[in-house]
């Protein structure tokens, strides 16, 4: 299990010259880890290329959309004046 906290560390680690940001609404840019109700009461990670949604829980492989409530979403930009 990992929060929203930790992960906007973790991509902040793997991505230090990006401005990461977290929103509490599902808007959703390309590039972003989004935190989804998964079973009613646990949260769960998603991955989002801008296409395709990446779900470690499913056996399908990437889709074009979820039916997961979507909680946060964390998102990675390029840093405009490093």
């Amino acid at each position: 299990h990992m929060t929203v906290k930790q992960m906007r560390a973790a991509l902040a680690g793997e991505r230090p010259k990006r401005i990461i940001e977290v929103r509490n609404r599902p808007v959703l840019e390309p590039w972003s880890a989004v935190y989804v109700v998964y079973q009613e009461r646990y949260r769960h990670w998603l991955a989002f290329d801008g296409k395709l949604f990446f779900d470690p829980l499913s056996r399908g492989g990437p889709t074009k959309t979820i039916r997961r409530k979507i909680t946060r979403v964390v998102t990675t930009r390029a840093q405009l004046n490093p």
